[in-house]
Protein backbone atom coordinates (compact mmCIF):
# COMPACT_ATOMS: atom_id res chain seq x y z
CA UNK A 1 0.00 0.00 0.00
CA UNK A 2 2.57 2.26 0.88
CA UNK A 3 4.26 1.61 -2.48
CA UNK A 4 0.71 2.14 -4.54
CA UNK A 5 0.83 5.77 -2.36
CA UNK A 6 4.27 6.66 -3.66
CA UNK A 7 3.26 5.97 -6.70
CA UNK A 8 -0.42 7.36 -7.15
CA UNK A 9 0.32 10.77 -5.94
CA UNK A 10 1.93 11.26 -9.08
CA UNK A 11 -1.39 10.66 -10.79
CA UNK A 12 -2.09 13.64 -13.75
CA UNK A 13 -5.20 15.54 -13.10
CA UNK A 14 -5.56 15.18 -9.30
CA UNK A 15 -5.91 18.38 -7.23
CA UNK A 16 -2.30 19.23 -4.89
CA UNK A 17 -4.72 18.66 -1.69
CA UNK A 18 -5.71 15.36 -2.83
CA UNK A 19 -1.98 14.47 -3.87
CA UNK A 20 -1.20 15.51 -0.61
CA UNK A 21 -3.49 13.20 1.26
CA UNK A 22 -2.02 10.44 -0.96
CA UNK A 23 1.79 11.13 0.01
CA UNK A 24 0.33 11.88 3.84
CA UNK A 25 -1.32 8.20 3.67
CA UNK A 26 1.83 6.47 3.16
CA UNK A 27 3.61 8.62 5.64
CA UNK A 28 0.72 7.29 7.85
CA UNK A 29 0.93 3.56 6.98
CA UNK A 30 4.79 3.81 7.48
CA UNK A 31 4.19 5.19 10.98
CA UNK A 32 1.82 2.23 11.44
CA UNK A 33 3.91 -0.24 10.47
CA UNK A 34 6.51 0.67 13.40
CA UNK A 35 3.56 0.92 16.09
CA UNK A 36 1.92 -2.26 14.76
CA UNK A 37 5.75 -4.07 15.00
CA UNK A 38 6.40 -3.47 18.35
CA UNK A 39 2.50 -5.03 19.10
CA UNK A 40 0.42 -1.60 19.70
CA UNK A 41 -2.82 -0.60 17.47
CA UNK A 42 -4.65 2.57 17.38
CA UNK A 43 -7.80 3.23 16.96
CA UNK A 44 -11.11 5.52 17.11
CA UNK A 45 -11.11 9.13 17.17
CA UNK A 46 -7.57 10.95 17.17
CA UNK A 47 -5.77 7.80 15.61
CA UNK A 48 -3.66 9.62 13.41
CA UNK A 49 -2.19 11.73 15.96
CA UNK A 50 -1.28 8.89 18.46
CA UNK A 51 -0.26 6.77 15.27
CA UNK A 52 2.38 9.26 14.94
CA UNK A 53 3.00 9.77 18.59
CA UNK A 54 3.46 6.70 19.23
CA UNK A 55 6.12 6.11 16.23
CA UNK A 56 7.96 9.12 18.27
CA UNK A 57 7.97 6.88 21.36
CA UNK A 58 9.25 3.88 19.69
CA UNK A 59 11.63 5.84 17.41
CA UNK A 60 13.08 7.45 20.13
CA UNK A 61 14.14 11.44 20.44
CA UNK A 62 16.58 11.36 16.97
CA UNK A 63 12.58 11.39 15.14
CA UNK A 64 11.50 14.15 17.71
CA UNK A 65 11.46 16.49 14.63
CA UNK A 66 10.42 14.08 11.73
CA UNK A 67 7.16 13.57 14.31
CA UNK A 68 6.21 17.29 14.90
CA UNK A 69 6.68 17.84 10.96
CA UNK A 70 4.09 14.80 10.24
CA UNK A 71 1.86 16.08 13.08
CA UNK A 72 1.62 19.44 11.00
CA UNK A 73 1.12 17.43 7.91
CA UNK A 74 -2.34 15.74 9.91
CA UNK A 75 -3.31 19.16 10.68
CA UNK A 76 -2.69 20.47 7.31
CA UNK A 77 -4.08 17.42 5.47
CA UNK A 78 -7.27 17.78 7.70
CA UNK A 79 -7.86 21.54 7.25
CA UNK A 80 -7.81 20.40 3.32
CA UNK A 81 -9.88 17.44 3.89
CA UNK A 82 -12.76 18.84 6.07
CA UNK A 83 -12.62 22.63 6.04
CA UNK A 84 -11.14 24.26 2.53
CA UNK A 85 -9.97 23.08 -0.66
CA UNK A 86 -6.09 24.82 -1.63
CA UNK A 87 -4.69 24.57 1.83
CA UNK A 88 -1.91 22.87 0.15
CA UNK A 89 0.78 23.80 -1.92
CA UNK A 90 2.27 21.86 -4.82
CA UNK A 91 5.75 22.85 -2.87
CA UNK A 92 3.81 20.99 0.21
CA UNK A 93 3.33 17.93 -1.68
CA UNK A 94 6.83 17.28 -2.71
CA UNK A 95 8.22 18.02 0.68
CA UNK A 96 5.88 15.25 1.71
CA UNK A 97 6.48 13.37 -0.90
CA UNK A 98 10.32 13.32 0.05
CA UNK A 99 9.38 12.80 3.36
CA UNK A 100 7.82 10.06 2.81
CA UNK A 101 10.55 8.59 0.60
CA UNK A 102 13.40 9.46 3.53
CA UNK A 103 11.09 7.77 6.36
CA UNK A 104 10.02 4.27 4.51
CA UNK A 105 13.69 3.61 3.94
CA UNK A 106 13.97 4.35 8.42
CA UNK A 107 11.52 1.85 8.47
CA UNK A 108 13.03 -0.43 6.00
CA UNK A 109 16.34 -0.24 8.44
CA UNK A 110 14.08 -0.57 11.39
CA UNK A 111 12.46 -3.34 10.47
CA UNK A 112 15.43 -4.85 9.68
CA UNK A 113 17.17 -4.24 13.14
CA UNK A 114 14.04 -5.09 15.28
CA UNK A 115 11.64 -7.46 13.30
CA UNK A 116 13.08 -8.75 9.79
CA UNK A 117 10.69 -11.41 9.66
CA UNK A 118 8.02 -8.52 9.14
CA UNK A 119 9.86 -7.17 6.05
CA UNK A 120 7.35 -7.26 2.95
CA UNK A 121 9.29 -9.18 0.19
CA UNK A 122 8.79 -5.91 -1.58
CA UNK A 123 11.50 -4.34 0.75
CA UNK A 124 13.99 -7.14 1.51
Amino acid sequence: MVERDLVAHEAQGLPTDWRFAIAYSAALKLATVVVRAEGYRTVGGGHHFVTFAAFGAIMGTAEQGRVQYLQSCRVKRNRAAYDRAGEVTEADVEDLVSEAHALKELVIAWLRQHHPALLPGVWT
